[in-house]
């Protein structure tokens, strides 16, 4: 993702899962589950919030509570229009999420299971809307120069 750092971009993929696997706790009756999750995976989920919540306020100055309250929430609504999509498939297809999910050690291999079940993100909008406020480059310096090539 242009914008971020790895740290951040694992970050991000780290509370992706963890949305993802609260709302499957909430919609499955896994309760359990999840709070095995996350007594398991306390300082990854922790180091994650730190790093994302560092993010908004290093991106959006005054304004990184509202942007970060946003972003946690309409990651929470887009895994819960998943569950209602997938209807009565979608407790019985995050149950192989849940295994791995409950296996993984460190923050790295939590953050592929993203990818490993393609759990959607608002991210890509959150990047876009940034880019879109950011004032171009003046002519003459690095930034213009590299911009042009």
């Amino acid at each position: 993702q242009q914008g971020l750092t790895l740290v951040e971009q694992v970050a991000f993929d780290v509370r992706t899962v963890q949305s993802y696997l609260m709302v499957a706790a909430l919609s499955c009756d896994r309760h359990e589950d999840y709070n095995r999750f996350v007594t398991r995976h306390r300082t990854d989920l922790s180091s994650a919030w730190n790093t994302i919540e560092a993010w908004f306020r290093r991106t959006h100055g005054r304004e990184a509570q509202r942007h970060m309250d946003e972003y946690i929430t309409n990651l929470a609504n887009l895994h819960a229009q998943d569950g209602i999509r997938r209807a009565g498939q979608f407790c019985t297809g995050v149950a192989a999420l849940w295994q791995d999910a409950l296996t993984q050690s460190g923050p790295i291999s939590i953050a592929a299971l993203t990818g490993r079940y393609t759990l959607a993100s608002p991210l890509d909008e959150v990047l876009s809307a940034l880019a879109a406020r950011q004032p171009a480059p003046r002519q003459g310096t690095p930034a213009a120069r590299t911009a042009q090539r």
